[in-house]
């Protein structure tokens, strides 16, 4: 017989790896778009961007959900809207497209892109008290038209913590000091000076000083030392950045993991692929991971998840298609009815310290 600490290990095992969520109880429809997901022990949220590929100005934009739906005693459904989500009030959530977790307080931050009446923001909710904190980061002069993405540094060592955000304009990136509730745009220099930078997704490496970004529109990967930005400072900021190779083709999504791997989703060939950094950013030192129409038809975010896995976040559709297409059509596409929305792509042994890959033939 299965001991009782075994039988829920197995379940939670489960829970895992069929993730999927059903929101029609807070009003949307099974193609609903997913931009951003973070995971703090047994809490999930999702970052739900309004008036993107169908999601409605009425509908929440940050949700709190469960892992798995599934009708077992042990497993319990949560599908809720934290409050303060009030459509057209600039002091409350009006468009969250990214979270992140600042683990050394419990925070999650949102980052949300604000509208024409109201500028990008910054708000912590506190994980403990179930609240947003009195105080929020207000971007004034930032274009919230293509913010998309935020990275929390609070590692163990350094100064202060530190938020990366994007896309905050061609040739910067914005840090926020999140010990001091200050901000600062820095300006990203390329040796040459004529290469376009867009930091539309950003990853920290997770065992050197280094973060990396890339463009969803260009191939070029960037790297640049996160000393850069050790301390806030007044003057007009800069950092010097390295041009590190291209992409096998333009992407979205990136993620490092803890083997010296960076790992993006290739848009045109529907695939997860990982580049061994540190080796020419060839085809040769690529690996793909997973490849699938069906399955995967775009991956708005690969993230670490539990156990240090790989996990990509599936939607049934890219918001450039969206633009494209009416609701109609959208309701006859076979890819609205995905099982899964969270995909484990990678698992990591611990005991080994290597990873396996755990979504290789998906097709």
């Amino acid at each position: 017989m299965m001991s009782p600490i075994k039988y829920a290990l197995l379940l939670f095992t489960k829970c895992l790896l069929i993730c999927c969520w059903d929101l029609s109880s807070q009003g949307f429809d099974d193609y609903y778009y997913v931009s951003d997901i973070a995971i703090y022990f047994n809490k999930v949220f999702l970052a739900l961007p309004r008036k993107t590929c169908f999601n409605g100005v009425k509908h929440p934009t940050v949700l709190e959900v469960s892992w798995t739906e599934l009708s077992h005693p042990l497993s319990k459904t949560r599908i809720k809207a934290i409050s303060g989500q009030t459509e057209g009030n600039c002091s409350e959530l009006l468009n969250a497209v990214a979270l992140d977790i600042e683990t050394r307080r419990s925070k999650l931050w949102i980052l949300d892109k604000g509208n024409e009446a109201c500028s990008p923001k910054l708000i912590a909710y506190m994980l403990f008290q179930n609240s947003f904190s009195d105080l929020n980061i207000v971007l004034s002069g930032i274009s919230g038209k293509m913010l998309n993405t935020i990275v929390i540094d609070d590692e163990i060592g350094i100064p202060t913590s530190r938020a990366f955000v994007g896309n905050t304009g061609e040739n910067s990136i914005v840090v926020i000091y999140l010990d001091d509730m200050e901000w600062r745009k820095f300006a990203l220099v390329e040796a040459n000076k004529f290469l376009p930078i867009n930091a539309d997704f950003i990853a920290i490496s997770k065992d050197k000083s280094l973060l990396y970004f890339t463009s969803t529109e260009s191939t070029t990967m960037f790297s640049t030392n996160t000393t850069n930005f050790a301390e806030p400072i007044s003057e007009v900021a800069s950092a010097n950045v390295t041009v590190l190779g291209h992409k096998l083709g333009v992407s979205s999504a990136l993620e490092t993991d803890y083997r010296n791997g960076l790992i993006y989703y290739l848009t045109r060939d529907y695939a997860v692929v990982r580049w061994s950094t540190g080796y020419p950013m060839m085809a040769e030192y690529h690996q793909v991971l997973a490849q699938s129409y069906k399955r995967m038809p775009f991956v708005s975010r690969i993230f670490t998840g539990p156990q240090r896995g790989i996990w990509a976040l599936v939607n049934p559709f890219s918001p450039r298609e969206c633009d494209f297409m009416n609701q109609s059509v959208a309701l006859d596409s076979q890819s609205v009815t995905l099982k899964k929305r969270a995909i484990r792509i990678m698992r990591f042994n611990k005991f080994l310290d290597v990873f396996h890959n755990t979504e290789t033939s998906l097709l």
